[in-house]
């Protein structure tokens, strides 16, 4: 595959696969029925306010209301290689969709002069242990329901199973 086809965001398949999955389906009324997440609530709205108790009670509202993943689900994360890295004892705010995961790397990237390197991660959770996360409203009018976001506490780093660069972009599988 060309770089331009890379770039080019052509994820209509997986569009299509989170649009009719019923696993989604299910988790979207598992949320429902978990009632309300007001610590959650508040990230959405400020989370670069958010101070080490702030994270300390939303990962307390994750193991108290989250929902159990699967093991071996997978999650995306974008970033820009050079940031502070990724803080594995907080809420980690991760996603179901590789193409929402670029955006998001993709725009830090801009705002960066340097130029570092995009890396995409595809997180895959362990297959020994259940994970709780807080599953985020999915779909069309919903406040960031185009995000599929999945706010997991993971709460040790995983190691990078595998890196592959291409087209200035790091890709990388990590697990535990």
């Amino acid at each position: 595959m060309n770089c331009e086809a890379q770039k080019s965001g052509r994820h209509s398949h997986i569009d299509m696969a989170i649009y009719e999955s019923l696993v989604l389906r299910k988790w979207q009324q598992a949320r429902s029925d978990a009632g309300s997440y007001p610590i959650y609530s508040r990230y959405l709205k400020d989370y670069r306010e958010f101070d080490n108790n702030d994270y300390l009670g939303l990962g307390n509202e994750i193991q108290d209301k989250g929902l159990f993943l699967p093991p071996g689900q997978i999650l995306f994360r974008g970033s820009v290689t050079g940031e502070h890295g990724f803080d594995w004892k907080r809420p980690l705010s991760t996603t179901l969709h590789p193409r929402i995961a670029a955006y998001h790397a993709y725009k830090h990237w801009k705002q960066v002069s340097s130029r570092p390197p995009i890396t995409l991660a595809a997180i895959v959770l362990p297959s020994d242990k259940r994970l709780r996360a807080i599953i985020g409203p999915f779909g069309e009018g919903v406040e960031f329901g185009h995000e599929y976001e999945v706010l997991i506490n993971f709460n040790q780093p995983p190691i990078i199973i595998e890196t592959r660069e291409l087209c200035d972009i790091s890709y990388q599988i990590l697990s535990w």
